[in-house]
């Protein structure tokens, strides 16, 4: 709610201004709470639940030979999927990972595979040096948490 123009929610500009404040200052708590429970879990179980989501998520993927899957690198303690990625390069898949070419652009997806030369980008993320660009037929994208009705809540 907090993106749409105001004209088109029907709010008042002060009360729009109000609620825009309210969820900035929600989400960045929350955000901050769930990181914190994440990072609690320590490695060891963070890499069972990689494993697990990844156990989850490949069958949804289907036949991923000739297809081509965006990922995301991990960082801060998210779920780790490069085992999976390996496993979809060597049954015929592409994947991809997000790369930052301009600040304030559409982000680029580039090839990878295991071996592929990587560089600290935007944020400090790794991603692949050149590479062949690639339009993901599916893109799967890290959260820091949703709730029950499956809306993400992203880092920014």
């Amino acid at each position: 709610m907090h993106e749409l123009d105001p004209s088109y929610t029907g709010l008042a500009p002060d009360a729009d201004l109000q609620q825009r404040s309210d969820v900035m200052r929600w989400r960045k708590a929350e955000r901050e709470r769930l990181r914190a429970a994440r990072s609690a879990l320590g490695p060891q179980l963070r890499h069972l639940y990689s494993e697990r989501i990844a156990a989850k998520l490949d069958p949804l993927l289907g036949d991923v030979s000739s297809r081509s899957i965006s990922f995301y690198w991990p960082i801060n303690g998210e779920p780790d999927l490069r085992e999976l990625m390996k496993s979809i390069v060597s049954r015929g898949g592409i994947c991809a990972l997000p790369v930052v070419v301009q600040s304030q652009s559409p982000l680029v997806f580039r090839a990878w595979e295991p071996g592929v030369k990587m560089r600290r980008g935007a944020w400090n993320i790794a991603e692949p040096i050149g590479g062949k660009e690639v339009n993901p037929d599916i893109i799967i994208a890290p959260v820091v948490g949703y709730d029950r009705g499956c809306f993400r809540l992203g880092y920014s």
